[in-house]
């Protein structure tokens, strides 16, 4: 059916006037940075809900200079993705500081009579004391911290401030007919033009970037340079190579300057924008930080319902060449049926933040103290657990970890990512 509907000739829609193929010029981001409109992106809104106060007062500055100028914008959708993804942050905030509160026990030693007489062993019965009772409030500081998040609303620091910068004036929103948007998706979608077709397996066909960028293509209407303030950097927003964004597609440049007349676009990260303006040093490193976290969080395969394990079913199909069932219940997510007839248990964990190696373990160990008491009534001959992120990253930290937990029986594990086709690239496999 795709075949039937592919226009052969995307190129003559994609490439209107041929002679512009050869006449495009980009201005450098120094000439235009003055003059320029600057469209923020969802994740750069969402940055500062991880960095501290430095961070939130350069982008505060920056922020407050550009409205003042008339060069700061925000799309509609894009105040529509904060509404919804905002909440996540501060839930976010509270898990962790929730779990730091409840994980933070009291040092124990135990009684041991024969010591009692010892100067060693006082000293530390004295510093264990010490130390619990600084325990204790440190839990009460972090419940008072707690408390205060509870009370957020829409008065958290960066609301506080996205409320006095982002008002009627800053908003663009566009007018469109919904069947049109979908019909214009559909087309885009089918041939790979830019930007969003990455983007169509989720549940709103990842209209979101479309109609962005439409917010973008009417901005261009004002013969505007425009540069835009995101972290994404998926390829079809960007040339990829070895990782690393390259410079924006060369379609969304073509649409971009026919529109404008010949106006020059470019995308930029959050840190790289505060870095053109002569931000403090240590503001935009740690916003470089946070910026990889939240594109992954944000956009993150990981948010997809059924596309990890979709993939993690097709890598064990094609690894082990077996048959695999799903699993009606919560665990595990499938049930593999070896040759000799005996069955192993697949439990998926799905890793967004890796160095919260801490966290990782403890749902390990949950997952194999749900194999235990599962295994009571299923007779599963081993449990095998997949760790699944959705960045190509190291493991090393998070093998330790696993390394220094104590099972009765043997345990495989298999560490890996999911691409963007989806498929899970297993990196490492271990036996514990």
């Amino acid at each position: 059916m795709e075949k039937e509907l592919f226009d052969i000739f995307v190129n003559y829609t994609t490439y209107q006037n041929p002679e512009n193929i050869f006449n495009t010029t980009l201005l450098p981001i120094n000439e235009i940075k003055d003059d320029c409109v600057f469209v923020l992106d969802t994740n750069a809104l969402l940055v500062p809900y991880s960095t501290g106060t430095q961070s939130l007062a350069a982008i505060k500055k920056l922020y407050k200079n550009l409205k003042q100028q008339n060069r700061l914008i925000i799309p509609g959708q894009v105040a529509r993705e904060f509404a919804n993804n905002r909440p996540e942050k501060l839930k976010e905030t509270f898990q962790q500081l929730n779990r730091r509160q409840n994980s933070t026990q009291n040092l124990g030693l135990g009684k041991y009579p024969l010591l009692e007489e010892l100067v060693a062993y006082k000293d530390v019965i004295k510093l264990e004391k010490e130390i619990n009772d600084k325990l204790e409030k440190y839990r009460k500081s972090i419940n008072a911290l707690i408390e205060q998040v509870k009370l957020w609303t829409w008065n958290d620091p960066v609301s506080i401030i996205y409320k006095e910068l982002f008002t009627k004036e800053t908003i663009v929103e566009i007018e469109f007919v919904k069947k049109d948007i979908q019909k214009q998706l559909g087309y885009r979608y089918l041939h790979k033009i830019p930007p969003g077709f990455k983007d169509d397996r989720k549940a709103d066909d990842g209209v979101g970037d479309f109609l962005i960028w439409l917010t973008i293509l009417e901005i261009a209407k004002q013969k505007k340079h425009v540069i835009f303030v995101s972290g994404d950097e998926k390829n079809d927003w960007f040339y990829i190579s070895e990782k690393q964004a390259l410079y924006p597609r060369f379609e969304l440049i073509i649409e971009f300057q026919e529109i404008s007349k010949g106006k020059t676009f470019h995308i930029l990260k959050l840190s790289e924008l505060l870095n053109l303006f002569g931000a403090d040093k240590k503001a935009v490193e740690e916003i470089q930080v946070e910026e990889k976290y939240v594109v992954s969080s944000n956009r993150s395969i990981l948010n997809s319902p059924g596309e990890v394990e979709r993939a993690v079913f097709n890598w064990l199909t094609d690894k082990k060449g077996i048959r695999i069932s799903l699993h009606s219940g919560q665990f595990p997510n499938f049930i593999t049926i070896n040759e000799d007839g005996s069955r192993d248990a697949i439990a998926i964990i799905k890793v967004r933040d890796i160095e919260n190696i801490h966290l990782t373990a403890n749902r390990i160990q949950v997952a194999f103290f749900r194999y235990i008491e599962n295994n009571k009534k299923n007779s599963y001959n081993k449990l095998h657990i997949v760790i699944a992120t959705d960045i190509d990253t190291e493991f090393e930290s998070l093998m330790l970890q696993v390394e220094r937990i104590k099972f009765s029986e043997d345990i495989i594990f298999s560490f890996g990512y999911i691409n963007a086709e989806p498929k899970f690239i297993e990196k490492i496999c271990m036996v514990r």
